[in-house]
């Protein structure tokens, strides 16, 4: 697994547009970051913080695609393993990161209010996770059939649009407040672990499944274009 990792990432430096995603991947994680402060701390009813930092690792995933539809590595024996095993490795890890990192900061919002509102802190969580399970299927969609792939968001925009206003009685944000465990914040964040490493696990399975469909190059170059 670790001769992997260090495989995939040395050769993310040969792809195009390296540095333009190296900046994304760092600006993004730390708007999510600001967001998720402003929520817990200063109960400003922003939910998007766990957008911003699930949708860093898919530039990385962007940038290993870019790489596989290379002459290079579609003439390698290796093509596989870095399609499947080694863009769900990074995926994975990243998407685990990004968790802990919500996690802490809810925690650490927690303490800081005296646990008063422990069904927010919990379904932010739950709605960080339902975000990254609906990256996991857009990023294996999207670059395969663009459409299609667009239209996977949209269940992902309503769920977004309806967290934005943290306080918000109605609609989804409610739905997942009623949800039983939202009571029990340490089981929430244990829950959501759990459903985070699943994540990698299900990336890892479409990997496989939809291997033989490849990319679609003019899908790409469009989107690569477009940033």
């Amino acid at each position: 697994m670790i001769k992997d990792l260090k495989l995939t990432f040395e050769i993310i430096k040969y792809a195009p547009k390296t540095k333009t995603y190296i900046v994304l991947g760092i600006v993004f994680p730390i708007i999510g970051i600001l967001y998720e402060i402003m929520n817990v701390f200063k109960d400003y009813g922003l939910m998007m913080g766990g957008y911003f930092v699930a949708l860093t690792p898919i530039y990385l995933v962007q940038v290993i695609y870019a790489i596989a539809l290379s002459q290079l590595v579609q003439s390698s024996s290796k093509k596989k393993r870095l399609m499947t095993v080694c863009v769900s490795l990074v995926y994975s890890l990243f998407t685990l990161l990004g968790y802990i990192i919500i996690a802490v900061i809810r925690i650490a919002g927690g303490y800081y209010n005296g646990w008063e509102n422990i069904e927010s802190l919990s379904s932010g969580l739950v709605i960080t996770v339902l975000v990254m399970f609906f990256m996991t299927l857009y990023v294996h969609i999207v670059y395969r059939w663009m459409i299609a792939g667009y239209l996977t968001l949209i269940p992902l925009i309503v769920l977004l649009v309806s967290s934005i206003n943290g306080d918000s009685p109605k609609g989804i944000l409610l739905l997942l407040r009623s949800i039983p465990f939202c009571a029990n914040f340490p089981l929430t964040l244990g829950i959501c672990f759990c459903l985070v490493i699943l994540n990698g696990f299900i990336f890892y399975g479409l990997s496989l499944a939809l291997y033989n469909k490849p990319l679609s190059e003019r899908v790409f170059k469009r989107m690569l274009t477009n940033g």
